[in-house]
């Protein structure tokens, strides 16, 4: 419980815990505040995430978009999500973790991973 108060005033927690601007014990104005920079935060992800894509792996990017399917929809998603029911627990964890120990940045790279192992 330490932690997760330390944790919850990290510049890091934006984007690691989305919704913790729902559960903000503190007035509503900053509640609605925190809400808004965890939906920024995803914004900022799958922007990111998607140029990556397009760059790096362009027949990926451009099989997703022929079957009509948007990125940034699916991977707003998975972070909204924590990637539960798509990965295992255990990968789940460290899909948590690594952004946590080695920067946000490692979200995006792992987001990469994911799709470009998709069958």
């Amino acid at each position: 419980l330490e932690f997760l108060h330390r944790f919850w005033h990290h510049p890091l927690c934006d984007y690691v815990w989305f919704s913790r601007g729902r559960h903000s014990p503190e007035n509503s104005s900053k509640n609605m505040e925190g809400q808004a920079l965890g939906v920024q935060s995803i914004k900022i992800i799958c922007g990111i995430l998607e140029n990556l894509l397009q760059a790096e792996f362009p027949e990926i990017h451009n099989c997703l978009l022929l079957n009509g399917v948007c990125v940034t929809a699916v991977v707003g998603t998975w972070l909204q999500q924590h990637f539960i029911d798509f990965l295992d627990w255990s990968e789940v964890v460290h899909a948590i973790l690594i952004p946590m120990v080695l920067g946000v940045d490692y979200t995006v790279y792992i987001c990469l991973a994911i799709l470009k192992h998709l069958p």
